[in-house]
């Protein structure tokens, strides 16, 4: 397995139009792209044999939620939230080249992604890599 790493924010949101760019100017045999936000390069070694499983098209490193979660509707708290299936994105994002590529041919309406929720959306197997919280 060949990866590339991109560097991204925090929020992991990229705009789609360098994206596509970076993806289909990487060399072939790079099979993998990591998306990785300040701070996270230490979890990318261990991601990435993760990853080699060969089981998900993507694999996001996630916390657990501290915080308390309200639903909100028209700007009225509605419910508390449970929050034993909410996570945070902690990055990095461990993303097969080959399944980002095939899914940006349906070209997103916005104009940045979070790639691994981009992939999640088209029904592509998402992994969570459990971290512990930066803070």
């Amino acid at each position: 397995m060949q990866s590339v790493v991109i560097d991204v924010p925090f929020t992991m949101r990229v705009v789609v139009s360098d994206l596509e760019r970076e993806v289909t100017s990487t060399p072939v045999e790079i099979d993998t792209i990591v998306f990785q936000p300040p701070g996270a390069e230490s979890l990318v070694p261990a991601m990435l044999r993760r990853f080699s499983d060969g089981d998900a098209d993507a694999l996001v490193a996630v916390s657990v939620v501290h915080e308390a979660i309200k639903r909100v509707h028209d700007g009225v708290v509605q419910t508390g939230m449970d929050r034993a299936d909410v996570v945070t994105v902690a990055g990095p994002e461990v993303v097969s080249r080959a399944t980002l590529v095939a899914a940006l041919l349906d070209r997103p309406h916005e104009s940045t992604i979070d790639p691994a929720a981009f992939l999640a959306e088209r029904g592509k197997r998402v992994l969570a890599y459990p971290v512990r919280s930066r803070d």
